[in-house]
């Protein structure tokens, strides 16, 4: 039972945390890149969550092929910010 909790909270803490970084994306007038590479991972990272909580409830196959196959993408998108980060500022909000 702590373990559904504690999934559930992290589904709704990188959730909040993902519609912030999209929201600081839309203030920037998508001038930083950073934001935007951001907030791709964590959108991806917050699907990563969603399908690791689902399958406590509903355990089938694809739903394993389908976080497996969104790792690399999120570990690109922190990579690609890092990258980002490192040439450019981070735009103050």
């Amino acid at each position: 039972m702590i373990i559904i909790l504690l999934k559930a909270a992290a589904l709704i803490f990188i959730t909040l945390a993902a519609v912030v970084s999209v929201r600081n994306y839309m203030l920037t007038r998508f001038a930083s890149g950073v934001w935007g590479f951001v907030s791709m991972g964590l959108v991806s990272g917050a699907i990563i969550i969603a399908v690791r909580f689902i399958k406590e409830f509903i355990p089938l196959i694809e739903l394993e092929v389908v976080k497996i196959c969104l790792l690399p993408v999120m570990m690109a998108f922190i990579l690609a910010a890092s990258f980002e980060l490192n040439r450019d500022i981070l735009k103050p909000i």
